[in-house]
């Protein structure tokens, strides 16, 4: 993991209350109102193929179900943009679509429907 995007994931999802939040926002209604989400532990983790790690991040966390059963949630991010894409989402500063793209985001199938783009 090496890229800006890399570390950010990281950052954000790596100490348990941030993940817990950001898991919550993501994650269907139904699953998170199963998680104990006061019991999510980062787990270490080191299962993506050599080949991938460029193009991938991962991140496995343990928790309990509200029944008091374990869980491990694993989260995997891939992110491949083309440099054009990359410099748009980067140079971004308007608040605004950026609060856009991240509410198209929770919902999206594919990046050009977060950027609003037509396929």
């Amino acid at each position: 993991m090496s890229g800006p995007h890399d570390r950010f994931v990281r950052y954000t999802l790596g100490h348990p209350a941030r993940a817990a939040a950001e898991l919550r926002a993501a994650l269907p209604a139904n699953l998170v109102a199963q998680v104990d989400w006061s019991t999510l532990r980062r787990e270490p983790s080191n299962v993506v193929d050599a080949q991938l790690r460029e193009t991938q991040s991962d991140l496995l966390f343990s928790a309990q179900l509200t029944g008091g059963e374990p869980v491990l949630i694993f989260v995997l991010i891939e992110h491949q943009v083309d440099a054009k894409t990359r410099r748009r989402i980067l140079s971004c500063t308007d608040t605004r679509l950026l609060d856009q793209w991240f509410d198209r985001a929770l919902n999206a199938s594919s990046l050009a429907e977060v950027l609003g783009e037509s396929s």
